[in-house]
């Protein structure tokens, strides 16, 4: 705060929720700095619409950030209305799609080898005419670091194949290290989720947290939230 020349934080965020930490505690420890004067509002990060008001129960939460966008408007189901009954602001992050509702990409367009666009399901495949038959050779796939926006801890995404023309699948392998995890999420048509090694958690918005296993196979039904990831100790 001294290299920004002020003496406090105009809006302190829990970037993610923590599944190990209860939001009461969140929201009492940033009520302290409130109260001594080093942080004037508090904000939630991807926060579900249990969590959000349990932290404002305890500590008036200012502001919510969340995606939102023409192609992603979750937000509007329950997020939305339950920021206007409890007067709380809503940031959304990603409005334009990642960049794909900037005008910008078309059939044409390229990414870095580590630009996580390259496999996310919003990627460039939209675009491809669809093939008879494609081989993808072994290792010719992009290898990504999970962005934070996705993810929190160390992950490593290896792709195997993306979904084209009307297919609805894709596919890849994910290292995740210990104490590592996705971030609170769903996917429009479902996600099926194969453990091959180590020890993992997973969760369903509401539900306790459930330990997974090699050889467990987890489907996440269409629109579900939850999350998923390694265990403090093994990945």
């Amino acid at each position: 705060m001294k290299r920004l020349k002020t003496d406090r934080i105009d809006l302190f965020y829990q970037h993610r929720v923590d599944p190990n930490v209860p939001m009461e505690d969140v929201a009492g420890t940033v009520g302290d700095l409130i109260a001594a004067g080093k942080v004037r509002h508090f904000g939630l990060s991807e926060a579900s619409v249990q969590s959000i008001p349990q932290a404002h129960a305890v500590q008036a939460v200012t502001a919510l950030q969340s995606e939102y966008s023409l192609w992603w408007r979750e937000p509007e189901q329950d997020t939305l209305p339950l920021c206007a009954e409890l007067g709380i602001g809503f940031v959304p992050f990603s409005p334009l799609g990642k960049g794909f509702l900037a005008g910008q990409i078309d059939e044409n367009t390229t990414f870095a080898k580590d630009d996580f666009r390259n496999i996310i399901v919003e990627s460039k495949s939209h675009y491809q005419e669809p093939i008879n038959m494609e081989i993808i050779r072994n290792g010719s796939q992009p290898s990504v670091k999970g962005p934070a926006e996705y993810f929190t801890g160390n992950v490593r995404i290896n792709s195997q194949f993306q979904r084209t023309g009307d297919a609805r699948v894709a596919g890849a392998f994910v290292t995740v290290e210990p104490g590592a995890r996705s971030n609170w999420h769903t996917h429009p048509v479902g996600q099926t989720l194969i453990v091959t090694a180590g020890r993992g958690w997973t969760q369903c918005e509401g539900g306790p947290i459930v330990e997974i296993n090699p050889g467990d196979i987890l489907w996440c039904p269409p629109g579900h939230r939850h999350w998923h990831g390694a265990t403090p100790t093994t990945g």
